[in-house]
């Protein structure tokens, strides 16, 4: 008996068997898929705090000219509070009007100026790359919203109403000749609402 093939052939397979490379293709397959998927969450997290500190740099810029805007001397006429709108003023429909000039004491006005002549217009949509658009409310069943601001106008309510306030979208043709409490929100990716603050203006 020739004892020297047998030996040869009881010898254990030293090495990977194929089964051994195909689990361990699958297990670098399923980690490359994780690393990218956390990348790209990553990512859409990071649009989704640069959103909010977009609805924060408004939320201050519109703070500090809360405290300011009433005195005489202010500088922004545009933003500046006590000035009447002439009456043909109130009849523009939205806060993105594009005319060269809305007319003082209207949030027309003051968009205008804070969206050509502040810091607030090197501000970009993550998602998108534009300027953020000023909409009425997020939604979830419209991605488009992704990245927007939503600025309410918080009208009080007469004493013993049920709410004590009624919000309501702040648009072009609004006055800002009085002392207002505004309510920002931003909306994330999916179109749900981040709110940033109310405060006064």
């Amino acid at each position: 008996m020739d004892t020297t093939l047998e030996t040869a052939a009881d010898a254990p397979h030293l090495g990977p068997t194929f089964s051994d490379k195909v689990f361990l293709l699958f297990l670098v397959l399923v980690l490359v898929a994780v690393t990218l998927l956390g990348i790209k969450n990553y990512q859409e997290g990071l649009k989704t705090e640069t959103t909010k500190e977009t609805g924060e740099a408004w939320l201050a810029w519109l703070s500090d000219a809360a405290e300011k805007r009433f005195d005489d001397n202010y500088p922004v006429q545009a933003c500046k509070g006590g000035i009447q709108a002439p009456a043909n003023a109130l009849k523009r429909p939205n806060a993105q009007d594009t005319q060269a000039s809305p007319a003082l004491g209207t949030w027309g006005a003051c968009y205008q100026y804070l969206t050509t002549q502040t810091p607030l217009k090197d501000l970009r949509n993550p998602f998108t790359g534009e300027l953020p658009q000023m909409i009425a409310q997020c939604s979830t069943a419209d991605i488009s919203t992704a990245g927007a601001i939503v600025l309410e106008n918080l009208v009080a309510t007469p004493l013993g109403s049920a709410t004590p306030y009624v919000a309501k979208q702040l648009v072009s043709s609004d006055p800002i000749d009085y002392k207002m409490q505004l309510r920002l929100t931003v909306c994330d990716k999916g179109g749900d609402s981040i709110k940033v603050s109310e405060f006064d203006f």
